[in-house]
């Protein structure tokens, strides 16, 4: 913060996770500005009219690592026994439930926000609009595997990182408070 009219945040995240093999760290920044417009000079004259007005922007990234322990390793699930031979008798068995990925790696969501505040009349009247995207990178998801190509049960499931996503929108609000005197 400098005097009131110019901010600035940032942060930077470094997460480790056990459910990825290949790289179980990931990087995650983010940034903000503001400027507060209204405690400008040139503002001075407007101010009884418009009290408050300041634009921001960010940018933010999170990483997400909601997925099965152990994703990038087979697993093997022991007694699923079968039955053997002429005399049918019972042997030993074990299946693969869950196949290995050890490259699976961090989702990534990438946020952007640009967007003002405006307060009238001694801030009787507020208003804020925002617009905003949000990126989904390498997401992750539990993809099926047939019993045709070794699944073993209808469960059976491999976890990929399988697309993008992207989604966008506008955001406002309106706000009137209005006093009509003390509060009893």
């Amino acid at each position: 913060n400098y005097d009131g009219k110019y901010l600035i945040g940032g942060s930077l995240r470094r997460d480790g996770s056990s459910r990825f093999q290949a790289d179980p760290y990931g990087w995650f920044p983010s940034v903000s500005i503001g400027w507060n417009v209204s405690e400008e000079a040139f503002w001075a004259p407007i101010k009884n009219f418009a009290s408050s007005f300041k634009l921001r922007a960010s940018r933010g990234t999170t990483g997400n690592q909601n997925i099965q322990d152990y994703s990038y390793a087979g697993i093997i699930t022991l007694q699923h026994d079968y039955i053997f031979g002429t005399d049918e008798s019972l042997a030993i068995g074990a299946i693969q439930e869950a196949f290995p990925n050890p490259e699976v790696k961090w989702e990534t969501s990438i946020s952007n926000n640009y967007g003002f505040d405006l307060g009238m009349w001694k801030n009787k009247l507020t208003m804020s609009l925002d617009y905003y995207t949000t990126s989904k990178k390498d997401m992750l998801f539990p993809l099926e595997v047939s019993p045709s190509n070794g699944g073993g049960s209808n469960n059976s499931t491999i976890t990929r990182n399988v697309g993008n996503m992207t989604n966008k929108g506008l955001e406002y609000a309106v706000k009137y408070r209005h006093a009509s005197g003390p509060l009893k």
